[in-house]
């Protein structure tokens, strides 16, 4: 799979819970659904790109 670019990483460091977002559960559902696809990159809303592995905040 391609790099995928969601804004719901700010980073690979986190924080799991974003401090913007009003719904945390969502967040999470969100991630987990990208994370399924399997993608070789992740270009996070802020920081740096990062291939996402078991310790990828969900």
């Amino acid at each position: 799979m391609p790099p995928v670019a969601p804004a719901i990483w700010r980073s690979v460091r986190g924080p799991a819970e974003d401090p913007t977002s009003d719904d945390h559960e969502g967040l999470r559902a969100s991630r987990r659904k990208i994370l399924a696809l399997k993608p070789a990159l992740v270009v996070p809303g802020h920081g740096d790109p990062f291939v996402p592995d078991e310790n990828t905040p969900i």
